[in-house]
């Protein structure tokens, strides 16, 4: 597809987004809530980090993503733990994260890990270098931009796994309290409020985003909290969507997941 055409056929979808100030918004709100966003009363950021494991676990034991004697990059990865857990030793994984602050929460990392400084919308990594790429919780560079970046640095054959907040989620709750689509609202813990850029789709507009970006899509899912997940852990922020739809918290479908290749 030509630079032209792709241009039309997102042109649409990004209306109402502008690229540049999300990825300037979204450095400077990691850059304010870097020091607590692990924190474990933060019960949104853990319930959405529970099902990341949970889809990196049952993808890796259904399609084998992550193999011996390759290179992988995570974008987004902060802290990095999830993919630290399922890397041969003999591979290799490059974490980026355009807010540093964010590395902060990181273990000391094995031989085979690095970490870089990067915008997700620019990837200091040459054509065709990396087997796969992994994005968890993508929704501040949710973006045409990533897409393309990402299939660059993919090899023929290399898979993006990515995952983002649901669409159905994020609108039944923002657009109910009042809040704007794209922005996201993090409490801190003394109190103030951070808007975050979110930038969310649904499966018609994914399957054409990333088919223009040049990406065969092998699967698309969405996850939901398993009715045992400890209700002490679930935040409003999901009650009250589920709650609005008229459906059980267990059945609200919080993670979207999306395996493609190059």
């Amino acid at each position: 597809m030509t630079e032209r055409a792709y241009k039309l056929a997102t042109s649409q979808l990004l209306r109402e987004i502008d690229e540049q100030k999300l990825e300037q918004e979204s450095q400077t709100a990691y850059r304010l809530i870097a020091g607590e966003y692990y924190n474990r009363r933060h019960m949104t950021c853990r319930a959405f980090d529970f099902l990341d494991q949970r889809i990196l676990y049952a993808y890796q034991q259904r399609y084998g993503l992550v193999k011996g004697g390759e290179q992988y990059l995570e974008v987004g990865g902060g802290a990095a733990t999830l993919l630290r857990r399922v890397l041969p030793a003999d591979s290799s994984l490059v974490v980026g994260d355009l807010c540093t602050e964010m590395f902060q929460h990181s273990r000391a990392l094995p031989r085979n890990m690095a970490y870089e400084h990067f915008s997700a919308f620019n990837l200091p990594h040459t054509d065709n270098h990396f087997d796969g790429v992994f994005a968890f919780l993508t929704d501040s560079y949710n973006v045409p931009r990533f897409y393309k970046e990402a299939w660059r640095v993919l090899r023929g054959g290399g898979i993006l796994l990515m995952t983002c907040p649901t669409r159905l989620w994020a609108k039944t709750l923002r657009e109910g309290d009042g809040d704007s689509l794209y922005y996201a609202r993090f409490t801190m813990l003394e109190g103030r409020t951070v808007l975050i850029p979110s930038i969310t789709w649904s499966k018609e507009d994914y399957l054409q985003l990333l088919v223009c970006a040049g990406f065969s899509i092998l699967v698309y899912e969405e996850f939901c909290l398993p009715s045992e997940y400890p209700s002490s852990r679930i935040p409003e922020t999901i009650r009250v969507p589920a709650k609005r739809l008229g459906i059980a918290v267990s059945h609200m479908p919080l993670v979207t997941a999306l395996l493609a290749q190059k």
